[in-house]
């Protein structure tokens, strides 16, 4: 039996890591900004369809687009959202074990935050300007433009979200305040909604 379980089962006291206020009411805002990306990409059907095919009316109405190029985008989406739902699982534990050896002075997760941050608004900024400019005659270039942004995307969402849950690990083993991550990432998701 470990000295945790001992002392916790002898009635001991067992140190608590507790967090300042303001930790847990701000630490969980990360988790926020992540799902707001990802509420982003969940449009990936419309926006495949929107830009990748060059017809806005097609994304609109479904049905001024060929069936063929509807059913090309549709057949891409299905197979490549889930490849890179997998691909998110590999690079996970890869990014994990990456930030469980990372010191530097702004500490183990704050790099990652950073990174991670970036590399979401850089996606994001090449879906929403980038494929604008690009014209219609140029639909090859889309495809491949997409698909590196959404890799950057599942890079960027990695970062943060292995941040969020290893860091409210590190930040505090008391129960107490580990409740209170629940109620902050509310209360972010809510704020960040509205805005």
């Amino acid at each position: 039996m470990s000295q945790t379980t001992a002392a916790a089962s002898s009635g001991g006291n067992q140190a608590l890591n507790r967090a300042k206020q303001w930790q847990i009411a701000l630490f969980p805002f990360n988790n926020a900004a992540t799902n707001v990306y990802f509420a982003f990409y969940t449009y990936f059907t419309y926006f495949a369809i929107m830009y990748l095919t060059g017809s806005t009316a097609g994304a609109l109405a479904g049905t001024i687009v060929s069936a063929s190029l509807v059913l090309i985008v549709s057949t891409f989406t299905s197979i490549f959202v889930p490849l890179m739902r997998v691909f998110d699982g590999i690079t996970d534990p890869i990014l994990g074990g990456i930030m469980d050896k990372t010191r530097s002075r702004f500490g183990k997760f704050r790099p990652f935050m950073i990174i991670g941050n970036i590399m979401l608004a850089f996606s994001l900024l090449i879906m929403m300007v980038f494929f604008r400019a690009l014209p219609d005659s140029v639909s090859a270039i889309r495809w491949v433009v997409y698909i590196v942004a959404y890799v950057i995307y599942v890079l960027g969402y990695t970062c943060q979200c292995a941040v969020t849950k290893a860091g409210q690990t590190c930040l505090t083993n008391d129960p107490k305040q580990r409740s209170q991550f629940v109620i902050w990432n509310m209360i972010g998701q809510l704020s960040l909604i509205h805005i």
